[in-house]
């Protein structure tokens, strides 16, 4: 390799700034996505179900791991606190459905 084609290869290499910039997307807060949610279509419900059950088993994870240090109520009140969430991701969509068709 000689010279002319080491300057050949670094000028095909280089790197433009136009090509460094990206369209950035507007950023959302996860408490933005959660107040977005609607029970008005199926696929509605079905994420207000499955974000509430998700919430309700980390809940009933941290209850587990707060069981095995000295904090045995607090880990069976985050127990119970997540199983009413998971209650709620169930009855939920289930209460606007029979709200709509009574």
């Amino acid at each position: 390799m000689n010279a002319r084609d080491f300057e050949k290869k670094n000028s095909e290499e280089k790197v433009t700034p136009q090509n460094l910039l990206k369209a950035s997307k507007p950023k959302t807060s996860a408490w933005d996505k959660l107040s977005e949610l609607s029970l008005d279509t199926f696929s509605g419900r079905v994420k207000f179900l499955f974000i509430f059950v998700l919430i309700g088993l980390g809940t009933i994870l941290i209850g587990d791991l707060l069981k095995f240090i000295p904090l045995r109520g607090t880990g069976i009140a985050f127990q119970i606190m997540g199983w009413l969430l998971i209650a709620v991701g169930f009855l939920g969509p289930l209460f606007k459905f029979l709200d709509e068709h009574s």
